[in-house]
């Protein structure tokens, strides 16, 4: 289920770009990768081009993702390599790769991540 990270503190494999409700991300943690999807007017899922939107390193295994509350930003919780992906949603919801930071220990068993 997604939810609206501006809402609450909790954590899914999915998170709608909350400001503007256009856009919704999901985690796949497999090929540690996010695709994206517009929303419809009519609710209706559509990928945005090329599916795949963002990619973190191999093996970084991105359980968890959110959007900050401003909707500039997507975090990926990357439990394989101990890290969190930091991602710039663009306009067209695509998503611009801005490296990530260490701190979070890989395999240690995390889930969830919220951003403010």
């Amino acid at each position: 289920m997604c939810r609206n990270f501006s809402k609450i503190a909790d954590s899914y494999p999915c998170a709608l770009h909350s400001r503007r409700r256009v856009f919704v991300y999901t985690s796949n943690a497999g090929s540690a990768t996010v695709s994206g999807f517009s929303i419809g007017a009519n609710g209706i899922l559509t990928p945005l081009s090329g599916t795949v939107v963002g990619a973190n390193p191999s093996g970084a295994t991105n359980l968890d993702i959110t959007v900050s509350s401003d909707s500039k930003f997507l975090y990926t919780l990357n439990s394989g390599n101990g890290t969190i992906g930091i991602f710039a949603i663009q306009k067209d919801g695509q998503l611009t790769n801005f490296g990530s930071t260490s701190g979070v220990s890989a395999a240690a068993g995390f889930n969830g991540i919220a951003a403010n």
